[in-house]
């Protein structure tokens, strides 16, 4: 084999190593990229859900229907604050201080925002409508509730109120 024959095959591999890292850091970025648009998907999906179940039911007083809502990714539990009714009053919330964005979103800034999905961190927020919340684990809620997400779902029973919907874990 010549000099320039051992010269171009080195440049040949040269060229489809870096080729093929190239399409292998491209195939890399892609997947990453289709999990996080995933799950921006699924939190677009349960927001979906929860507001057409509270708009369907909040109207129908006493229909009390159970829904099964899939969620993906990591997420721990998804939290929900009082919108009926909701008082000025900062002492008629009784949102625990393990959940500071929570606190600063509802009375801080004032926000209408009723559902929180939370992680290890709040990954998202959005409003649902009015809703009430009541929680039989606890004699007197005030405004807040927390249900957590059990083997990728989250289960909640909505009770028609006339103008509003109360929520409850089931």
């Amino acid at each position: 084999m010549s000099r320039s024959q051992m010269q171009t095959q080195i440049l040949f591999y040269v060229m489809t190593v870096i080729i093929f890292g190239f399409i292998l850091l491209y195939g890399y970025n892609a997947l990453s990229g289709l999990g996080k648009r995933t799950e921006q998907i699924s939190f677009i999906k349960l927001k979906t859900d929860l507001t057409s179940s509270v708009e369907r039911i909040a109207t129908d007083f006493g229909t009390v229907k159970r829904e099964e809502f899939s969620i993906g990714g990591d997420i721990k539990e998804v939290c929900f604050v009082q919108t009926f009714n909701r008082s000025s009053s900062l002492s008629l919330f009784s949102i625990p201080v393990s959940y500071p964005f929570i606190w600063n979103s509802v009375v801080e800034s004032g926000s209408d925002h009723n559902v929180f999905v939370m992680s290890t961190e709040l990954e998202e927020s959005f409003a649902v409508g009015p809703i009430n919340i009541k929680n039989p684990a606890v004699a007197n809620p005030r405004g807040f509730l927390c249900i957590p997400i059990v083997r990728g779902n989250l289960r909640v029973q909505f009770q028609g109120m006339g103008n509003h919907a109360l929520l409850s874990p089931w």
